[in-house]
């Protein structure tokens, strides 16, 4: 049941995130776009930004900078490796467990020191065994768990789960202890269909850590309504506060691309106004964290993600072709790469940028067919001048995982030669990069 929804959450992903219209107006409001009501007219939905006041404590004083806040920012340039100063946490997502690599002893083991444990379910005593696992954050690991209780009947009967599933926020500290549950994030709804199958609610959930609070938006569609949030919840004391919820007849509105720099959050904020969710637009928001004050960025409406990195936004615009550099405190903008190659189009978003460089990579291209291409990675300055380009050919690879950067060290994983659902991390010296000589080494292999 846990595979089947998983797929049912990627088809609707990438339905929500592929059909996007091409229209020039850009849309610009000062005004704070909270709002709770419900929306029935098109022409209402459209230019909808109600003021609303919003009820949150004010934060810390030391988290109103801009300067990076070491431990407390979460970086964006280590996404597929959690790094301590010991090594390495990462998710088998074969087996559901969560593992860790030792930098001295070179090896692997699972994250969990309970004896004679099967690692097979999400009980208690396991710590290591999860169905969705969120990352390291300032000594602690978060999962995902929920209060589900399945019942299979006899060989040849259905399969009936509950019609109403609840999931939190838990987490446990790394050296095994104090697990314990932080917060209710949301609720999936089951109902029987025509055909006799349970079929649960759609709902699309993106979360980020960011100085101390745990942010998230749920964007979920269930018999004709859909339901928004952007709520936080400090992992201090618990304690949850919402930034904006909504409700909306037929029409879909999503909130994702949650990415914390400095005093704020930003995120998308895509909004379909018709049912096929071809008429549809993108909005560039951030929300400032002493306030919860929203403000949009003016960017194009065909938006389709940004990143982050020393003071400048980069952010690719629909088709996929196209990255402009915008400077965040005098907002102006340049485009500084244009790819017209058809082998990376629509694939620019597949970028990891750190202090040095922007790495773009094509291995998500096509990979459902058996076209032959060259996989490779493109490296690019900062200003947008190819620096080399990383040969990706001669491996295995169904699909990319993500590209990451620790240190010194350029980190790509993807599917293993053994298991398609199970990643290979290979690592590449970044004083390489401009050689032209590239040697990948084997970081970790994926368990059997």
């Amino acid at each position: 049941m846990k595979r089947v929804l998983t797929v049912l959450l990627i088809c609707f992903s990438l339905l929500l995130t592929s059909c996007n219209k091409k229209n020039e107006n850009l849309h610009r409001s000062n005004e704070s776009i909270n709002s709770k009501d419900v929306i029935n007219d098109d022409n209402s939905y459209k230019i909808f930004f109600e003021k609303q006041d919003v009820n949150i404590k004010s934060v810390d004083r030391k988290f109103l900078t801009n300067d990076y806040l070491e431990g407390l920012d979460n970086n964006p340039i280590r996404p597929i490796l959690d790094e301590t100063e010991d090594g390495y946490f990462y998710f088998d997502e074969h087996n559901y467990i969560i593992m860790f690599y030792d930098k001295k002893s070179k090896d692997s083991i699972i994250f969990c020191n309970k004896p004679n444990c099967s690692h097979s379910n999400p009980s208690e005593e396991c710590t290591s065994f999860t169905f969705k696992y969120r990352g390291y954050y300032d000594g602690y690991l978060y999962t995902v768990s929920d209060d589900e209780k399945m019942v299979t009947l006899q060989e040849g009967k259905e399969f009936i789960p509950q019609s109403v599933v609840n999931y939190y926020l838990t987490r446990v500290k790394i050296d095994g202890t104090d697990k314990e549950t932080i917060t209710k994030l949301y609720t999936v709804y089951f109902e029987k269909n025509e055909k006799g199958l349970y079929i649960p609610s759609d709902y699309i959930h993106d979360y980020t850590f960011h100085r101390g609070y745990f942010y998230h938006t749920l964007s979920s569609q269930f018999k004709g309504e859909t339901i928004i949030f952007l709520k936080r919840c400090n992992l201090e004391n618990h304690e949850e506060e919402v930034i904006i919820s909504q409700k909306l007849v037929v029409k879909l509105r999503l909130i994702s691309s949650l990415k914390g720099y400095g005093p704020h959050i930003y995120f998308i904020d895509r909004r379909y106004y018709s049912e096929d969710f071809q008429d549809n637009d993108a909005k560039l928001c951030r929300v400032y964290i002493d306030t919860g004050v929203i403000e949009e960025i003016n960017v194009d409406i065909n938006i389709q993600d940004y990143f982050i990195m020393d003071k400048y936004m980069y952010y690719v615009l629909k088709p996929g072709n196209l990255l402009y550099k915008m400077d965040l405190e005098t907002k102006e903008s340049e485009l500084i790469i244009e790819l017209t190659d058809e082998t990376y189009l629509p694939y620019l978003s597949n970028i990891t940028i750190d202090h040095d460089y922007i790495y773009i990579n094509n291995l998500n291209h096509n990979i459902d067919t058996d076209e032959d291409y060259d996989k490779e990675c493109r490296v690019y300055d900062k200003k947008g001048n190819l620096v080399d380009v990383i040969d990706l050919d001669g491996n295995y690879i169904r699909s990319d995982k993500t590209f990451g950067v620790s240190g010194d060290k350029l980190v790509i994983a993807w599917a293993s030669e053994k298991n398609s659902f199970a990643y290979d991390y290979y690592t590449l010296d970044k004083s390489q990069i401009g050689t032209g000589i590239h040697t990948l080494e084997k970081l970790i292999e994926s368990a059997d």
